[in-house]
């Protein structure tokens, strides 16, 4: 979530800008990799066994606490998940 109020009566957040026609914004790759987990019907606890790494790895990438993934983080997640890194990025 925002850290400001993007729900204004005025259609504008807490810095003054409009918000009206943004629409959705972009998912960023943690939100990516989380709907691609469930789409595959995996646990993290699954995904992490199929990527050789703790849970708790996979739950900082999806929680967006990892920004900067390594390039065979990137390439594991995204063949365990059966899409592309582009995707992911």
């Amino acid at each position: 979530m925002l850290w400001y109020d993007k729900d204004k009566k005025d259609g504008s957040d807490r810095t003054g800008a409009s918000t009206k026609g943004q629409g959705e914004m972009k998912m960023n790759t943690g939100e990516r990799i989380k709907q691609a987990r469930l789409a595959a019907g995996l646990t993290q606890t699954e995904l992490a066994e199929k990527i050789g790494v703790k849970f708790s790895a996979v739950h900082k990438y999806a929680s967006g606490r990892v920004v900067n993934l390594k390039r065979e983080t990137l390439t594991a997640f995204a063949k365990a998940l059966n899409v592309t890194e582009s995707w992911l990025l």
